[in-house]
């Protein structure tokens, strides 16, 4: 987690990615942005790297998504507006979280750039067909 020194709440910027949330430490400039007032989370997809249980791509993103932007929007040194950035399956994450989530609820935000080769909805008919 980056974030400003002084104990106030201010809005999240979440990363969600299966490719090891390490590699993004060096590479990013994430402590311009906590210069700047925001938080920045990153964290490892579910059964990736850090993170516990095991990876199916896409089956657990919407609900993992939800929880993670919930989880953060109820946090004391959050202001409950979350946003999310990333391309590739990065960018899959926000729609999934976006998607599980009331519009009301916590406003969220995406930076989102996808493949043209990438169609959602028919990978995830895929993900459904093999993993269940």
């Amino acid at each position: 987690m980056y974030r400003p020194d002084d104990g106030n709440a201010y809005p999240v910027i979440l990363g969600r990615t299966p490719y090891n949330k390490q590699l993004y430490d060096p590479y990013r400039p994430w402590q311009l942005f906590a210069d700047r007032g925001y938080i920045v989370l990153v964290q490892d997809c579910r059964g990736r790297n850090a993170s516990d249980g095991v990876f199916y791509p896409f089956l657990d993103e919407m609900q993992d998504g939800y929880d993670s932007v919930e989880w953060a929007a109820s946090q004391k040194w959050s202001t409950g507006s979350i946003g999310m950035f990333g391309t590739s399956y990065l960018g899959v994450t926000q729609w999934m979280a976006a998607a599980a989530a009331p519009q009301d609820d916590h406003p969220v935000l995406h930076q989102l750039r996808l493949s043209q080769r990438m169609d959602l909805p028919e990978r995830r008919a895929f993900a459904e067909r093999t993993w269940g």
